[in-house]
């Protein structure tokens, strides 16, 4: 497992926060997968077009209402890839996100994480 799946709960959690521009910032958050939170080095991860689909699944996979507006992208850097989670401020703000204790939900966020 790679560092940093241990937390693949909190993605869509993230990503609702991000949604939620209650400031009025009108800036966008980003959600890096793959570095050091002290470090923000890359710590080595493979970022694979599985891990890729499953962040853009974040978007429309029930957990979070309405949708939020998010892109996806993998970059190569020295020392690994990274995947970021570009989140859009949502001009309709609350996003709600919500937790399915189903199989499903579970073995998602297990693939999520290999």
């Amino acid at each position: 497992m790679h560092p940093g799946c241990e937390r693949s709960d909190k993605f869509s959690e993230a990503v609702t926060a991000f949604s939620n521009d209650f400031p009025n910032h009108k800036l966008p958050g980003y959600l890096i997968i793959g570095v050091e939170d002290k470090t923000r080095k890359p710590v080595g991860l493979h970022v694979t077009d599985a891990l890729l689909q499953n962040l853009a699944g974040l978007r429309s996979n029930g957990n979070i209402q309405p949708l939020p507006a998010i892109t996806v992208v993998k970059y190569e850097l020295i020392g690994g890839e990274v995947a970021v989670v570009e989140v859009i401020a949502s001009s309709l703000p609350p996003l709600l996100g919500f937790r399915r204790e189903s199989v499903d939900f579970l073995f998602g966020i297990a693939f999520l994480c290999r």
